[in-house]
């Protein structure tokens, strides 16, 4: 664990008297079964944004000035399936979206937020604004440093800028970071950890527990800012199974929740336990070589191998002298190690390598598919891409072929349907091996993540422009557009002139010039693009 945060000075008398605007402040919520607020959508004409609906129709005048910025950031959020990160959302430098019912605003060199009757809920006065989030938002003034506050949904200051930085980590507790160190407070601004009592304070993935760091060494308080463990450790984690993974001098061991320590510190590497029905068992590295261990300290396996997966089905892959095999959840070798590599078990099969080709085999370790397949994909929806020679097809569960190979790129199925590849450019197919449409779109975007739905439509590219298909594969509106974000709330914001630079497929590349609009799932303009 290390020290994240950079400390601007900034006095202790300044942050324990925080002016806060009562305790039981209101954060806006909407009551339960209300419906939900009508989308607006930022629009820019003559350098003034306003908003308008998904019909076109102006909501809130042009009374903003734009935000000042070189581009419009077009986000793009990596995919569970793939790894990969399609185009995603525009972050519109010039203006920002509703959030919470309210928007961030720009007027006269000052940040202000109004909710969506155009009324100002607070006016321009912040050099910065944050977007709101859990019914606090971050506000912050510039002078010789920057200085952070926060303020409600009804616009009153929760907290006076005077706090070198406020970030909101878990539920309604935040770190707060002064020149006496960082602390912790909740949404109302009661000190639940006073800077300058740690060196430096850490949330931990368990809510319950904060870690905090003292001259160097690690320990726990709760919630409450109570110290529960103090620090003596070099490095501590997160609870899991009523233990945590600590460290001392680079050698690892673990500690229940009052500071036992019930696994000696002298591990090279030391996991937390896995998740049910194996949380009581934790891989450990000792001499090079890994073992398992229990919670309580006792050793389920010695440390005897090179390598090891995690737990799947009650069994966990092995490498020893460079073959794998499987352990069970009871530490009993299972399936000797003979494959060069094999992946966790899935419905009782696993695929294995054997230094020539993929094949499959059940829990006693006999083969139920003869290696036969130069590569196999990952499961989707019941069914696998796999090679054969230069081409891939499809196997379902019982590995038939149902898909015969014929594709020089065979994406994972995503609601039925599935990115190919042929000479002749990208196309979509169904689970049949149909294609819904052809190949001829770019085969570059097969590459940014493939198909991913929102609102039943996708982004694909055809001559590096921008277009969509519909749930059934069917493309619908022509790629025509220099720039496009997925579907939200019914429409898309489109491009027309900007370009993305030297450096497209960067995640955060910026689509500079151009005019924006908005378009329906039709395809229809319902604002032309302006700049």
């Amino acid at each position: 664990m290390k020290y994240l945060w950079t400390v601007v000075p900034l006095t202790v008398a300044c942050f324990l008297s925080l002016p806060v605007a009562g305790c039981a402040a209101s954060f806006g919520a909407r009551d339960a079964g209300t419906d939900p607020p009508e989308p607006l959508f930022p629009v820019l004409l003559n350098g003034k944004v306003g908003y308008i609906n998904r019909e076109g129709t102006l909501k809130i005048g042009f009374l903003f000035d734009r935000i000042t910025g070189s581009g419009t950031i077009m986000e793009r959020w990596i995919d569970t399936d793939t790894g990969r990160a399609p185009e995603c959302r525009c972050d519109f430098r010039w203006a920002r979206e509703f959030h919470e019912d309210v928007a961030v605003v720009f007027s006269e060199g000052h940040f202000g937020y109004i909710n969506r009757q155009g009324e100002y809920i607070s006016k321009p006065q912040w050099d910065i604004a944050h977007d709101f989030d859990g019914g606090v938002a971050r506000v912050g003034r510039v002078g010789k440093r920057e200085l952070y506050g926060l303020i409600g949904l009804d616009g009153r200051v929760l907290i006076e800028p005077c706090c070198s930085d406020i970030s909101r980590i878990y539920g309604d507790l935040m770190l707060v970071r002064s020149d006496q160190g960082e602390g912790v407070i909740d949404k109302q601004g009661r000190v639940i950890i006073e800077p300058g009592r740690y060196d430096s304070v850490e949330f931990l993935s368990d809510e319950d527990w904060i870690a905090v760091l003292s001259r160097g060494k690690w320990g726990f308080a709760d919630r409450h800012g109570v110290e529960v463990i103090p620090p003596r450790f070099s490095s501590a984690g997160r609870f899991v199974s009523g233990v945590a993974c600590v460290s001392f001098n680079h050698k690892y061991g673990a500690v229940d929740r009052t500071g036992r320590l019930v696994i000696d510190a002298i591990y090279e590497m030391l996991c937390p336990p896995f998740q049910a029905p194996f949380q009581n068992i934790m891989p450990a590295r000792r001499d090079g070589k890994w073992g398992l261990l229990k919670t309580d300290g006792s050793v389920l396996v010695k440390p005897i191998y090179e390598r090891m997966g995690s737990f799947s089905e009650d069994l966990i892959d092995v490498r020893l002298e460079g073959k794998w095999g499987f352990l069970d959840s009871k530490g009993t070798l299972r399936i000797a190690p003979r494959f060069t590599y094999v992946r966790p078990f899935r419905k009782g099969i696993a695929l294995v390598y054997d230094g020539s080709l993929w094949g499959a085999i059940d829990k006693s370790g006999h083969f139920v598919v003869e290696p036969q397949f130069d590569e196999v994909g990952f499961w989707s929806e019941g069914m696998a891409s796999v090679r054969i020679g230069p081409h891939r097809g499809y196997v379902n569960e019982r590995f038939e072929v149902v898909i015969a190979p014929k594709f020089e790129w065979a994406a994972p199925f995503r609601n039925g349907l599935a990115w190919v590849t042929t000479a002749d450019g990208c196309g979509i197919i169904d689970r049949r091996g149909e294609y819904t449409t052809p190949p001829i779109l770019d085969e570059s975007f097969i590459h940014q993540g493939g198909l991913v739905f929102r609102e039943d439509m996708a982004l694909v590219q055809r001559d590096g422009k921008y277009g969509f298909v519909d749930n059934h594969g069917r493309l619908v509106i022509e790629p025509q557009f220099d720039g496009a974000t997925i579907f939200r709330n019914g429409l898309s914001a489109i491009n027309e002139g900007g370009n993305f630079g030297p450096m497209p497929f960067r995640i955060d590349a910026p689509l500079k010039g151009g005019k924006w609009g908005y378009i329906d799932k039709t395809g229809k303009c319902i604002w032309k693009p302006t700049n």
